[in-house]
């Protein structure tokens, strides 16, 4: 059997190794982060860089990441924040730049960059976009309008975007799915 550590990059004490099928039948390896345990007994010690660290995503949006990860469709993945946490390779090509060049953005970011236009090129505020309706009114939404990608393409797109609640009701933040719209006659 393989090293998923190797196969994933990460070290094993801190990720949860698990295996998932593929739609093609080849078994993929990955991992999911877990937050360290503690020992009995002990209390965490504060570290010199315990402010820099980043906290840990709840397992919803790891696992949305993930399945976004394995889908032909672009994705656009954001927190309750409205901080962009992931879009997948589908979606790179319509967006004009990877994901790990791009790296998370704020919800006044990628609201505006990708500078929003209806059909007839006029600017779209952002709480028009179907992820920010998504975000603050937690209800689905859909649109059609154009974006010009970090390539300087411009591109009409369709958006259908909806809140990300897990359970208990406690709302995660939402997904966009979006694709290129047939050419207008």
């Amino acid at each position: 059997m393989s090293n998923p550590a190797v196969e994933t990059g990460c070290e094993l004490k801190h990720h949860r190794p698990i295996t998932m099928w593929m739609r093609d039948g080849k078994r993929r390896i990955t991992a999911l982060p877990l937050k360290p345990r503690q020992q009995r007994g002990q209390q965490k010690q504060p570290t010199a860089g315990a402010a820099q660290t980043k906290t840990q995503k709840p397992l919803e949006l790891i696992l949305m990441r993930q399945l976004a990860d394995c889908l032909a469709m672009p994705i656009f993945i954001v927190n309750r924040e409205g901080t962009l946490l992931f879009y997948n390779e589908p979606a790179e090509r319509l967006l004009g730049q990877r994901f790990e060049e791009t790296g998370e953005l704020r919800a006044a970011q990628w609201a505006t960059v990708f500078v929003p236009t209806d059909n007839r090129g006029r600017p779209l505020p952002p709480q028009k976009l179907p992820l920010v309706i998504a975000l603050r009114e937690r209800r689905p939404a859909h649109a059609d309008f154009q974006i010009r990608g970090f390539d300087g393409v411009v591109r009409r797109i369709q958006v259908t975007a909806f809140p990300l609640t897990g359970r208990a009701n406690r709302f995660l933040g939402a997904v966009a799915i979006f694709w290129e719209a047939p050419k207008a006659p």
